[in-house]
């Protein structure tokens, strides 16, 4: 009893936290959405090219008609699961904390789901218009991308993210000749502002399937978004964070104690916004 009210107040805490966490994190370019059971979440993707102008005589009463359609994708939540599992003799004997293994849960959820709305941009370069992709930070090609990427954005200016490590990279030629620049950079370890586009950090994350101790964000990619535009990610949220947990102290002939939480959930970029990727490496 005592295994099944700890776990079904986890469920609780996931249910509560999980869109928020997400939003704080990476709130600038992911849209979260929160449906019940058996939902599906469709979004509707406006065409963001203009019409055609064309030149017409006094006498013409009309040109060619245009029209223009939405498109749309609908994501289906799939199951995430994590079951844990302890000696009922541990448990008893005060060695083993359930407590300590719902607080873990919860921060897995958190961090699996920002893994993939990180892999959800940072995946498609390879994919990106090469009008809209660097292999390396030059001053003038990283403006050039700016202008671009807002123009195509109906004017709106982007933001630059990445890790520390990564905007660390985007200086001018001349930073050490500029004290007050210089004085920011060693400070914070990156500039606020290069060129008029605001530089924004992203906290790294830990790879905790690495052996090495990888982190997960790459420290490598510059990501410039007009973030006040369509989100580039969407999240969709399904129903209550499940708990199944064993029934009775001895319904396991090892005399452990299970708890399993089901939390479904899916991410995907769908936006008809403009974005672009360099890749300092």
């Amino acid at each position: 009893l005592f295994s099944w009210a700890t776990f079904a107040v986890v469920g609780a805490l996931i249910d509560s936290i999980l869109p928020d966490t997400v939003v704080s994190d990476f709130g600038r370019f992911a849209e979260v959405r929160v449906g019940g059971f058996g939902d599906s979440f469709k979004w509707d993707i406006k065409p963001s090219d203009l019409f055609i102008v064309t030149k017409s005589g006094h006498g013409k009463r009309n040109s060619f008609a245009q029209r223009q359609y939405n498109g749309s994708v609908t994501l289906i939540p799939e199951n995430h699961t994590v079951t844990v599992g302890e000696d009922v003799y541990r448990i008893l004997a005060g060695k083993g904390n359930l407590a300590e293994y719902a607080a873990k849960i919860v921060k897995s959820f958190e961090t699996d789901m920002a893994y993939e709305v990180y892999a959800a941009i940072n995946n498609t370069y390879d994919n990106l218009p090469t009008q809209f992709r660097e292999a390396s930070f030059d001053e003038t090609k990283f403006v050039q991308l700016a202008q671009r990427i807002a123009a195509f954005n109906g004017g709106v200016k982007p933001i630059a993210f990445g890790t520390k490590v990564a905007l660390s990279s985007i200086v001018p030629s001349n930073i050490i000749y500029n004290d007050r620049l210089g004085e920011e950079y060693y400070r914070t370890g990156y500039l606020g502002n290069y060129r008029g586009v605001d530089l924004i950090e992203m906290s790294q994350k830990a790879d905790w399937t690495s052996s090495t101790y990888a982190l997960k964000l790459d420290d490598t990619r510059v990501y410039l978004l007009s973030s006040s535009q369509e989100k580039l990610v969407k999240v969709a949220i399904e129903g209550e964070t499940l708990n199944f947990g064993d029934t009775s102290i001895s319904a396991n002939a090892n005399l452990t104690q299970a708890n399993t939480l089901h939390k479904a959930y899916a991410v995907s970029l769908i936006s008809n916004s403009y974005f672009g990727i360099i890749d300092l490496s």
